[in-house]
């Protein structure tokens, strides 16, 4: 997971995301739940939205629009991508939710962009010629379980999480820089220090 080439974000990575990250957890649903399916174009329709998020980013967020994506702009790209995509579609949905939104997509999407946040930071982490061999097994210990979500007051987080990308991809309101800050706070809880974040500022991702 922490290969350079995996988390260079290009068609070919795509390839490689499409394989070990999206279609993995897409068989993984429709294995778990018999009324789930997927339409045959989803892999194709993932990566257009994703390009339309990119390119939407670097036209308006950023100073130099031919310039990189950080690593939370990019998983939060690749996160609304899956939510608007739908890949995930339910025969009984309306049968048996009882009025409750269907979420598998979201699921899908908190997966796939937790994993790839997580890819990104091993990266930064083994590329950083200035730290110290003993503080990269530090943080490599507090990463190597995922990045965590902390404790809610109100439910439980991903339950949360899962609920805001909904109602994003409902009302066609698809916040990349909140959801960036999101990833980016959710990264500091994780490793309990900026570090890394200050490293891997300067190495940006497509």
């Amino acid at each position: 997971m922490h290969n350079d080439n995996f988390v260079h974000i290009d068609r070919e990575s795509y390839e490689d995301i499409w394989e070990k990250l999206i279609n993995n957890q897409i068989c993984y649903y429709q294995k778990r739940y018999s009324d789930i399916s997927t339409s045959l174009n989803s892999k194709e329709e993932i990566w257009q939205e994703y390009v339309h998020f990119n390119l939407h980013c670097k036209k308006y967020y950023m100073q130099d629009c031919y310039g990189l994506l950080d690593r939370h702009k990019v998983c939060a790209c690749y996160m609304y991508a899956i939510v608007k995509a739908e890949p995930l579609k339910s025969f009984l949905f309306d049968k048996k939710t009882n009025g409750k939104y269907f979420s598998l997509n979201e699921h899908l999407a908190i997966t796939v962009g937790m994993s790839l946040l997580r890819a990104f930071v091993f990266s930064s982490i083994e590329t950083n010629s200035q730290m110290p061999e003993q503080e990269k097994q530090g943080l490599y210990r507090k990463i190597d379980k995922g990045i965590l979500f902390p404790e809610c007051n109100h439910g439980n987080y991903r339950d949360n999480f899962v609920a805001e990308l909904h109602f994003a991809n409902e009302e066609k309101n698809y916040n990349i820089l909140s959801l960036a800050n999101t990833l980016f706070l959710l990264e500091i809880h994780t490793l309990q220090t900026e570090v890394v974040h200050r490293q891997g500022s300067r190495n940006e991702e497509n």
